[in-house]
């Protein structure tokens, strides 16, 4: 088996086994850059299922909700997982 063979079968098992996960880590002064990130992502990877993590402080519901909607028109989904800015 050569290189590219093993290289295309790890690719292959990546997708079955339920795509790629993405972790970006912002702020709310951030969140625009981080819509042209997702945006960049998942329009030049639409063949891939993708699991986007966005860990961040102090993004709201309603700016994280814009960011579903964003992902929502791909095949893959995003998580928010909060922490505590003072920490």
């Amino acid at each position: 088996m050569n290189s590219d063979q093993k290289e295309w079968n790890f690719y292959t098992w990546r997708v079955l086994k339920g795509g790629y996960k993405i972790v970006f880590a912002a702020d709310k002064n951030y969140l625009q850059h981080l819509s042209v990130a997702l945006v960049s992502l998942l329009e030049n990877n639409r063949d891939l299922r993708l699991t986007i993590c966005v860990i961040s402080g102090d993004i709201g519901d309603s700016d994280f909700l814009i960011l579903k909607e964003i992902v929502s028109e791909y095949k893959s989904e995003i998580d928010l997982i909060r922490i505590d800015d003072e920490v």
